[in-house]
């Protein structure tokens, strides 16, 4: 497992779920973009309690961070396609009490078990999670605004580009389907078919 993390960020929470399936890793800091990988080997076979300890170890290396939920948050990101949830605070600076700073809190949850393609489940499980703040952050769900007496739809974004995005879990608000084959009366054919199917049917 390798962490890259920017110059002030301060590990604050970091989880194991019970099952092994996920972690859970918050911090804060300054700092515009880190990045996370996930190393799986595919020859070795990763017991628990390892899994465990190893976590454990970079737990009592990182600086941990008691602080309370004293203050509002605001949420600057909440990502269901990468399990990523951005929010930000004012604080006292700790080095001078008459001065607040900007505090970034960033929740990171992996799915371990998630496959490269996640409308595959035949995909080879994903290795690598890697993770821009500029693309976490960015509001691409269009708004309407008005510009010269006329309401026109908008995105707050120049860099929305959902080709190009790649998503680890599954984001329920969006429709995701996948192509099978079905066997019915002696005849297989391929239909599609709904992976999410409260948004894909929303009535």
């Amino acid at each position: 497992m390798s962490w890259a993390l920017p110059t002030g960020i301060r590990v604050q929470e970091l989880k194991v779920a019970a099952e092994g399936t996920a972690i859970s890793l918050s911090f804060g800091g300054k700092g515009s973009f880190f990045k996370l990988q996930f190393f799986k080997s595919g020859e070795v076979k990763m017991k628990n309690h390892l899994f465990f300890w190893g976590v454990l170890a970079i737990f009592v290396q990182a600086v941990l961070v008691t602080a309370g939920d004293e203050g509002e948050r605001i949420v600057l990101a909440d990502n269901k396609c990468k399990c990523v949830r951005v929010t930000s605070r004012i604080i006292p600076s700790p080095e001078n009490p008459n001065e607040d700073i900007l505090e970034r809190h960033i929740r990171i949850i992996i799915p371990v078990n998630s496959r490269e393609n996640i409308s595959d489940p035949t995909s080879p499980v994903r290795t690598k999670f890697v993770y821009h703040l500029s693309d976490l952050c960015k509001k691409c769900d269009p708004v309407e605004v008005e510009l010269d007496n006329q309401v026109v739809t908008a995105s707050q974004s120049n860099i929305c580009d959902e080709e190009s995005e790649t998503c680890y879990a599954y984001d329920r608000n969006k429709c995701y389907t996948n192509r099978v084959p079905l066997t019915y009366g002696g005849q297989t054919k391929i239909v599609e078919t709904a992976l999410t199917p409260d948004s894909c049917y929303p009535d």
